[in-house]
């Protein structure tokens, strides 16, 4: 048994980075607004950071997240080993591996938060150690299928006596 999915990958937009800096000033004005004597600064803080942060959702063209599900670099592991992109690591050296499920994209998550929401499946984790060195790799989950296929991995690693920990109950 083999399962494969779509890595998450780091995005660079350094326009949205225009749009922190808004965020950024911000929390300051609430900062200055509890000191007296800084009212004043602090409503043009905050007229200032809403405007910031306006320009830099238009520059970033409303693009402000920082991930992405990449189209090129795939996850695929089986009881051979674990492949990230081109990288290969042979299960025979591997030790530690640690699932970290979130859900997949839609599924109700339930929370302590006064709103509850629904993932977007990218919160998913393999952690492993290889020759002595830690490796991380985020995940995608399309759909319910796709975390049975996981599932039969974990079973499939149960029968073959492979070590794994995972948080999926």
């Amino acid at each position: 048994m083999e399962f494969q999915a779509p890595t998450i990958q780091n995005k660079k937009n350094p326009k949205a980075r225009v749009s922190a800096i808004g965020a950024v000033l911000l929390v300051a004005a609430v900062f200055l607004a509890m000191v007296d004597g800084y009212e004043k600064y602090a409503l043009w803080t905050f007229g200032a950071s809403v405007l910031i942060f306006l320009v830099g959702v238009v520059l970033a063209k409303a693009d402000l997240t920082d991930i992405e599900v990449s189209n090129t670099i795939r996850l695929a592991v089986n009881s051979e080993g674990i492949r990230i992109g081109s990288k290969f690591f042979p299960m025979g050296r591997v030790q530690n591996i640690e699932f970290r499920i979130e859900g997949y994209a839609g599924m109700y998550m339930p929370d302590l938060a006064i709103v509850s929401t629904d993932s977007d499946g990218t919160g998913n984790f393999l952690r492993f150690e290889y020759e002595g060195q830690l490796e991380k790799c985020r995940f995608y989950l399309h759909n319910p299928q796709h975390v049975q296929q996981l599932g039969m991995l974990f079973r499939s690693f149960q029968q073959q006596m492979i070590p794994f920990v995972s948080n999926l109950k």
